[in-house]
């Protein structure tokens, strides 16, 4: 979330927290200024701090927050430790125009490590996010040069969550994105498919996440992200009780989700648990409906009755009522399942009612989209 001219950030949460209750996706807010628009606007670092605790304690705003030192470098990350805990580090100016591979990235690789064992040596590792950016060059990476950043990186032992690479085409500010879409399209998935492969074979972290800086008004690349992640889809069908049909009501949002979205059964009572889905009443009896055995029978009845090769499975307390002992409101338990492989977790939601339900549907969904990476 962009602070480039010291305006209040209550509006922008409040935006986001609309957002999360209207569509069902989740946010983790990142305020983000570099040393370059702090220079510019005469602001410091330990002021968008201050208005992001402000903004969050105005709202009573629960969930985890970020404020980022933007595409920073050992001469400037200083006067950022305090302040941030998620952390840019820019390395593009150590990016070789001509030469090998090794020759042309290994240079920055090694940069970023360093930057990074400084940042931990003062905040302590653990206790930040760490993306690495790549975007600020002529030409975009190829997929086997990114494979061998996310490689080298890992070499580097650092706990990567965010990759910035360069992509073709320009995301000029305010204005839509200027470039060729069908190449983006091409390189956006290409990138994805090279970032799952990497997290499997390097022990990069599974949350490995795809950066595109594109800020809040390039509304045409958007569509394009959408196709990509439906792309490799299967059938797909929801089995839900405390969420109440809304990850079927998320998915069909999307225009065109008729490709691979078959239907939904909302089993809010336990006799349409047992009758509709399968679920065991004994299982129920002695586990409870708010248990792994519940949530994976649901999951494997969806795909049953209704006849597809995923689904996704909820049973949850989302208050304000509820609660028994060991299961507090909030308490979730989900499934998802594609093919033969079916996963299941439990979450511990914060927030209300409309909360619970929300961080509910994407944390499910969250769960059906690796299993379908693995695909790839």
């Amino acid at each position: 979330v962009g602070d480039k001219a010291h305006r209040p950030l209550v509006p922008q949460l409040k935006a986001l927290i609309e957002a999360e209750e209207r569509f069902g996706v989740h946010f983790d807010p990142v305020w983000n200024k570099s040393n370059r628009e702090h220079q510019i606007v005469g602001t410091e670092p330990a002021e968008t701090r201050r208005e992001a605790d402000e903004a969050v304690a105005a709202l009573g705003y629960k969930d985890r927050y970020f404020v980022d030192a933007d595409h920073i470098n050992l001469t400037n990350v200083d006067r950022f430790i305090e302040a941030s805990d998620f952390f840019t580090i820019d390395v593009a100016d150590y990016i070789g125009k001509t030469g090998t591979m090794e020759e042309r990235f290994l240079p920055a690789i090694k940069e970023a490590g360093r930057i990074y064992r400084h940042i931990a040596e003062c905040k302590g590792a653990g206790n930040f996010v760490t993306e690495v950016s790549m975007d600020e060059v002529d030409e975009a990476q190829t997929p086997e040069e990114l494979r061998y950043i996310l490689k080298e990186l890992a070499a580097e032992n650092i706990p990567l969550q965010t990759i910035a690479p360069k992509f073709t085409g320009r995301f000029n500010k305010g204005v839509d994105y200027r470039g060729d879409l069908a190449l983006f399209e091409k390189e956006f998935e290409q990138d994805l498919l090279v970032i799952a492969e990497a997290v499997k074979a390097y022990g990069l972290p599974a949350n490995l996440k795809l950066s595109i800086h594109s800020g809040s008004d390039k509304f045409s690349i958007y569509p394009i992200m959408g196709d990509m992640l439906r792309k490799h889809h299967l059938t797909v069908s929801t089995a839900e009780s405390c969420t109440g049909g809304n990850i079927a009501h998320v998915i069909t949002q999307v225009a065109g989700s008729s490709d691979y979205f078959l239907g939904a059964v909302v089993s809010y009572a336990n006799e349409v648990k047992e009758n509709v889905l399968g679920v065991s009443s004994h299982d129920i009896a002695v586990n409870g409906v708010v248990s792994e055995p519940v949530v994976r029978q649901m999951v494997e009845g969806a795909c049953r009755v209704i006849g597809t090769d995923c689904a996704v499975s909820t049973s949850g307390i989302a208050g304000p009522g509820g609660a028994v002992p060991g299961k507090p409101v909030g308490t979730v338990w989900m499934a998802a399942k594609c093919n033969d492989r079916v996963v299941a977790q439990c979450c511990h939601l914060p927030g209300d009612r409309n909360r619970v339900i929300n961080r509910a549907t994407t944390e499910a969904l969250k769960m059906l989209y690796k299993l379908l990476r693995e695909l790839d």
